[in-house]
């Protein structure tokens, strides 16, 4: 279950280790969505095992090896930026979603992930977003995709240390 997620986004590692950016549901349409590739297959920068996502329609979906499949969206947000949505199962078998923003070297061929792991300093939150209030961890609920787009594009821009780095190909 964690793996699936994790696997999904490029970013769910955050649930597994710490806070995150989530929803209970989908806050990327069919119609927002983009997916230019049959496949993107991605590894961490460090060349860590390689994950496949497989294009159905205008989602992207993950199959982990116990058979949970996973959909992963993405919604452009500015010149190579782009907000990850990855759906799965939590422990309790209920549909998460996670959010990243995505910053893409088509150059380098990198996917560098912002706000997918939310921290100790997420506590300014516009409306928009909002503490969970879900124990030692700081999760925090997006109910609106814009919201969660604005804050971690200026948290980019500001200086904010990246959460991850992933190579990948496309098909």
């Amino acid at each position: 279950m964690v793996r699936i997620l994790r696997a999904a986004i490029f970013l769910a590692i955050a649930a597994a280790l710490s806070g995150c950016f989530k929803s209970d549901k989908s806050l990327i349409g069919d119609a927002e969505a983009t997916a230019p590739f049959a496949r993107i297959v991605y590894s961490d920068a460090s060349g860590g095992e390689k994950q496949v996502l497989t294009r159905e329609g205008n989602h992207y979906v993950i199959k982990a090896d116990n058979g949970e499949v996973g959909t992963v969206r993405f919604m452009a947000a500015g010149k190579n930026l782009y907000v990850a949505e990855a759906g799965g199962p939590d422990r309790d078998g209920k549909t998460m979603f996670l959010y990243a923003l995505l910053k893409i070297d088509p150059a380098k061929k990198t996917a560098t992930a912002y706000k997918a792991i939310a921290g100790k300093l997420d506590t300014h939150l516009p409306g928009g977003l909002r503490d969970c209030n879900e124990g030692s961890d700081q999760t925090v609920c997006v109910d609106s995709l814009k919201a969660y787009a604005g804050y971690a594009t200026a948290a980019m821009t500001l200086g904010a240390k990246p959460d991850n780095v992933w190579q990948y190909e496309t098909e």
